[in-house]
């Protein structure tokens, strides 16, 4: 009997080192595996302890695993050291884009704040009302030849652009969402078919196209004047809004007062009176929460309210409007108002040639003006604007060396609203993306990596976007 056992072990041991296999939880081990391991509701489990036990292992050879109990990972002894798998840095780009969604960016400052867009610039392949012309709100009717120089004191950093190019619409989204800016304002002229009015609607659906993934919220401004020539004007603002409900207000990201859609109206100019007002908005289903200009009793009672803006007499005027009780209230803060229009000689009849200045003194007037607006009790916050630079009022980044600010306005947003984590330096990364994306048009591998660096500057991960720009520059 013992020889019968002895016989069997080592027949058992031949067959062992002969297949050299293990399995564990199946009976056909993988053909290259000495041990397979094998299951469905169970894990391996390698043996766990502390630092001080680890260290205790006599002569540890290469390739050993143990579960440290102390920093709670995988460790991995290696070139005669434990190695720390938890300490594994991901590549910054694997060849493959992955998107991520965005971060809200921190700030102590409870406001809601909302950068006026105006979506009219166009360049010589984006203009389709005059094709090869540069827009006329880089050119006016003045001696200037874009891009070296254009109808404005202020020359923006990135050189003049066409509203609808993607490239420049995240650079300016970025830059936006960086120095606390929760959403935009954008200048509407209604779905008419007049001027360059499609140019516009245009413009305008792209860069809404753009604003969930970077994480911002919109709203529109209406411009009433734009029907005065129409055959009826309350039905073609019925128009308007319904193309509005249709094609803005039912976003996800299109900010909302207590379910109802946020209006701004620049007036009204043409519409007036309540019973016209509410004709307008007949067919929408919240009807908005609608907002007049400042002290413009135009929307009558189916007004919600009224908004701040630039007037000659700067903080004298918004003093006057905080005063008020017109109901919901939208304070404003701007740089100054510096308006090339008598320059340009335009003559637009809807703005006018104002020659009046209000002085910016570098970052001086904005400041002051931003903190009045933080004082009121209300809600919402307009910086008018991000880029007329008709007008002068662009917080845009615009070049020093022209008398512009450079970043500081938005610098000087950061530091007032309490945005504690991100500074110039983040700014100057979104830019840098922007150079790049120009500079690298038809290169997908580099366009891939940027596309990349867009996602963890949105994700706020500032860090490897900044590593990873390194890598292309």
């Amino acid at each position: 009997m013992k020889k019968f056992i002895l016989t069997t072990c080592l027949l058992s041991s031949l067959i062992l080192s002969a297949i050299a296999q293990i399995g564990i939880g199946t009976n056909t081990p993988n053909a290259s595996s000495i041990l397979d391991l094998t299951s469905n509701d169970k894990a391996f489990l390698p043996p766990r302890m502390n630092t001080t036990a680890r260290n205790a292992i006599q002569n540890p050879v290469a390739g050993m695993v143990i579960y440290n109990t102390d920093s709670t990972c995988i460790e991995l002894y290696k070139n005669s050291a434990w190695f720390n798998l938890c300490s594994v840095v991901p590549p910054l780009f694997s060849g493959n884009v992955i998107p991520l969604s965005p971060v809200s960016v921190a700030k102590t400052s409870t406001k809601k704040v909302f950068a006026h867009v105006m979506p009219w610039f166009e360049t010589p392949t984006s203009n389709t009302l005059n094709p090869g012309s540069w827009g006329q709100h880089w050119t006016m009717n003045a001696a200037v030849s874009p891009p070296t120089t254009i109808a404005s004191h202020y020359y923006p950093l990135t050189g003049p652009y066409a509203s609808n190019d993607t490239t420049i619409i995240d650079y300016q989204l970025l830059l936006m969402k960086l120095s606390g800016i929760d959403g935009i304002l954008i200048d509407w002229y209604g779905s008419s078919s007049k001027f360059d009015f499609p140019m516009l609607e245009r413009n305008t659906s792209t860069i809404v196209s753009r604003l969930a993934k970077a994480g911002l919220s919109f709203a529109l401004v209406y411009e009433d004047f734009t029907v005065s020539s129409a055959t009826n004007q309350i039905t073609q603002a019925q128009s308007d809004m319904a193309y509005a409900q249709t094609n803005y207000f039912s976003k996800s990201n299109y900010e909302k007062i207590n379910g109802s859609p946020l209006l701004l109206v620049f007036g009204p100019r043409t519409i007036t009176g309540s019973t016209n007002w509410n004709s307008v908005f007949t067919s929408l289903s919240p009807k908005p929460t609608f907002l007049t200009y400042m002290f413009n009793t135009g929307g009558g009672t189916a007004s919600n309210g009224q908004f701040a803006w630039v007037e000659s007499s700067n903080t004298t005027r918004l003093n006057q409007f905080y005063a008020t009780s017109p109901g919901m209230k939208m304070t404003a803060a701007y740089p100054g108002f510096n308006s090339y229009y008598a320059l340009g000689g335009t003559g637009w009849s809807n703005v006018g040639n104002p020659t009046w200045v209000i002085a910016a003194n570098g970052t001086s007037n904005f400041q002051t003006t931003l903190n009045l607006a933080i004082q009121q009790a209300d809600q919402y916050i307009q910086l008018p604007t991000w880029n007329d630079y008709g007008e002068g009022t662009m917080i845009e980044p615009t070049t020093t060396a022209d008398g512009g600010f450079g970043y500081s306005l938005l610098t000087t947003l950061q530091q007032t609203l309490g945005v504690t984590s991100l500074a110039q330096a983040d700014l100057e990364a979104v830019y840098t993306l922007y150079q790049l994306r120009k500079s690298y048009a038809g290169n997908a591998t580099a366009l891939a990596k940027l596309n990349q660096v867009y996602y963890y500057i949105v994700s706020l991960q500032m860090t490897k976007a900044k590593a990873l720009l390194a890598t292309l520059q």
